[in-house]
């Protein structure tokens, strides 16, 4: 039983007068066999002579209540309404229907008759059960497909799937009953449908691939596989090679295998450059293949520089053999250029030219170099060095303790006397650019005459202190009374000596004598006295 074959509660329905009495309306009750009789009621003046939209509200044997209604909204759908659909949907029960789900109220339209895959309709809708209409057609505006008919198809080579070219089918799978071998337009049969799309046994096909046919295709040096250039329909992108591609360019491909496979082998290379001709072509240094239009070229020794060469093809297949006949845009004796070297390094290459300098660079940084003299590979002299500090020029920086060498910004600067601190600045002034830059030791910055710092006095040399922070070394104008933490006032600094003298000891220390007696009970250093500030470490 389908569903436009009875009403149930909730339906709305098209309701066609056929007797008529104060408050109620008998209406045809014809399309649908399971009722007995239908009744309307309505509250409105007047009698109901035209068709009218009705609610069914109750049902009892076979006979059918409803009301009269006027339903409202905005993208209704309602019974008597005329709408052009096309059946594009096969339900879970093989139902062919017509999917109008832009609608607020249904989902689909159920057509009495006529319900070919395709079909373009005129419909007039009669009832609406849950979110189904039940229509009548008015008319057919495209008979969309029977069973047994011929329909084109787009093939994929290997696959049941087909597409149906006409724009009505396209929401149908077309499920063949064999795989085609080669892609593109086909015919297919229609023998019937079902929820899985519609089914069609395959009658002809427009492509075949047969081995020994010769094709146009590219290929790419190095690679196994061919583009193929005929129809990408056919469903073959691609031919895998018996053996790599010698060459980068179009070839003559010949079928080897079509089943399973489309295989082949390449049976000539197209643009291969004549022997005896010569090109103009970039070439790198270290370069030992150069291309022509994807044709590779072996030389017969590699290029030296980056740039242009004139090459020569000698022979050979692919690839062909070549030699350098001659480079092109080489600089000119006399040419000058600023580079970027690394301290020691006597060799650049500038523009992809090598040049061989005739002494090693004095910094890390940009030098200016001029060309000297030609050839492979050039000759150059540094001629200047950038970046470098101003003579007379105050450069505060910090050296390790001991040494008369320091780097700024990748220039060597040498100085003297030696530096005598480690962690703290030095203080250098430029006396000569040179390179190397040559520089005096004026200062340490961060000391000052009357500071005091802390440093330890070590037991061996009373006439030393060694500052606790910036590695340094302090000679006492006054011999250290013991080995101890101390306090040093600072007298004189200079990049030669730092002079000082002890403030103030902070921890016991060692005299390196012994003491001859043995403290009782009753001395101050075991009594808890804290007056003695030498004796406590307490800070002064």
């Amino acid at each position: 039983m389908t569903g436009s074959e009875f009403l149930d509660v909730g339906d709305l329905f098209l309701a066609e007068p056929i007797q008529i009495s104060k408050g109620q309306v008998k209406v045809n009750a014809s399309r649908w066999p399971e009722a007995k009789s239908i009744s309307v009621t309505h509250h409105e003046d007047g009698a109901l002579t035209n068709s009218f939209i009705a609610e069914v509200t109750t049902i009892s044997n076979g006979k059918i209540r409803a009301e009269k209604v006027s339903p409202k909204g905005p993208r209704l759908v309602l019974p008597g309404d005329e709408l052009s659909v096309t059946i594009d949907t096969i339900t879970s029960g093989d139902t062919l229907v017509a999917d109008v789900s832009a609608a607020a109220n249904i989902n689909c339209v159920f057509p009495l008759s006529h319900r070919n895959p395709g079909a373009a309709l005129q419909v007039q809708i009669f009832q609406i059960s849950n979110s189904t209409a039940y229509a009548d057609v008015i008319s057919i505006l495209d008979p969309g497909v029977n069973v047994n008919d011929s329909v084109d198809v787009q093939l994929t080579r290997g696959s049941s799937i087909a597409e149906f070219t006409d724009d009505n089918f396209a929401p149908f799978e077309c499920r063949l009953d064999k795989e085609p071998t080669a892609g593109g337009p086909g015919v297919a049969r229609v023998t019937g449908y079902s929820t899985q799309g519609i089914e069609c046994d395959l009658e002809d096909t427009v492509y075949q691939l047969q081995i020994g046919d010769r094709y146009e295709m590219m290929v790419n040096r190095g690679t196994s596989e061919a583009i193929a250039s005929w129809d990408e329909a056919i469903g073959v992108e691609s031919v895998a090679l018996n053996e790599p591609s010698a060459a980068s360019t179009t070839a003559t491909v010949e079928l080897t295998e079509v089943e399973d496979s489309v295989t082949g082998k390449v049976t000539e290379y197209q643009n291969v450059p004549e022997v005896g001709t010569y090109h103009r072509l970039a070439v790198e240094r270290s370069q030992k293949t150069v291309f022509l239009d994807g044709i590779p070229i072996q030389l017969v020794s590699e290029s030296e520089v980056t740039g242009e060469a004139t090459i020569e093809v000698t022979g050979g297949e692919v690839p062909r053999a070549g030699r350098i006949t001659e480079y092109h845009g080489f600089p000119d004796v006399g040419t000058s250029k600023m580079v970027t070297m690394r301290q020691g390094q006597d060799f650049v290459i500038i523009d992809g030219v090598p040049i061989e300098l005739e002494s090693q660079s004095e910094i890390n940084g940009k030098v200016s170099l001029e060309i000297v003299e030609g050839g492979i590979p050039f000759i150059g002299q540094i001629t200047e060095y950038h970046g470098l500090p101003d003579v007379g020029e105050i450069i505060d920086c910090r050296v390790d303790r001991g040494t008369s060498q320091v780097s700024i910004d990748g220039v060597p600067v040498q100085f003297s006397p030696t530096s005598l601190v480690g962690e703290l600045k030095s203080r250098l002034r430029v006396l000569d650019v040179g390179p190397p830059v040559r520089a005096e030791l004026i200062d340490y910055p961060t000391l000052q005459e009357g500071e005091t710092v802390r440093a330890k006095v070590d037991s061996n040399n009373f006439t030393v202190a060694h500052a606790d922070k910036g590695n340094y070394r302090i000679d006492l104008v006054e011999q250290a009374k013991k080995a101890a933490d101390v306090r040093v006032r600072l007298v004189s600094v200079t990049a030669k000596q730092i002079l000082g003298k002890v403030d103030g000891y902070l921890s016991l220390g060692s005299t390196g004598q012994s003491i001859g007696r043995r403290l009782t009970g009753n001395s101050p250093f075991t009594s808890g006295d804290s007056k003695n500030k030498e004796i406590t470490g307490k800070k002064l």
